[in-house]
């Protein structure tokens, strides 16, 4: 979380650019000193930049008109039947009531093209198995439907703990067949 400084105007928005407050969103940001596009490079640009904001990329939450606190990013999101869903919320939540190390939430689309929601996890001892799998759904949304877990000895992580998404997903898409 982070004060906006004068002379930058920094905005949470829905999905229609409608700035929300007190719920997650896209974070926009405005300043006299903010550059206009990527060099060489229309199509980010494009993406990054509208109507003189540019879209970094974060979710966050403005929690008054001067405080941001940033809750992730926008490629993380998960996408569930159209419902938007912040992964790291929940990931630290089954951390803390399961007897797991590690998880990672994420969205892979099965043989037939649905996307399901897929749970790597890392549990404390292979022993607690059993009761993590009987516990876990009641700790996600119902709209998750039927979770797929996949233990793991570890998730990829970068050198500032940061979760790999792309590259676990390449793994458990790997599992998958």
């Amino acid at each position: 979380a982070g004060t906006v400084v004068p002379g930058v105007r920094v905005e949470v928005t829905a999905d229609d650019d409608a700035p929300v407050f007190g719920k997650p969103g896209r974070v926009r940001i405005q300043s006299d000193g903010c550059v206009s596009g990527y060099l060489d490079d229309p199509e980010t640009t494009e993406r990054m930049f509208r109507n003189g904001w540019f879209y970094p990329g974060d979710i966050g939450i403005m929690q008054d008109s001067r405080t941001l606190k940033i809750v992730g990013r926008e490629d993380d999101l998960l996408n569930v039947r159209g419902i938007k869903y912040a992964p790291q919320p929940m990931e630290d939540k089954l951390i803390r009531e399961l007897p797991i190390a590690d998880a990672c939430l994420t969205v892979l689309n099965d043989k037939d093209g649905i996307a399901n929601v897929r749970i790597a996890i890392v549990p404390d001892d292979l022993g607690s198995i059993p009761y993590i799998e009987k516990n876990l759904s009641s700790l996600l949304p119902p709209a998750f439907g039927l979770v797929t877990v996949t233990v793991l000895k570890s998730i990829p992580r970068t050198n500032t703990g940061k979760i790999q998404r792309g590259k676990l997903k390449r793994i458990l898409q790997q599992l998958q067949t």
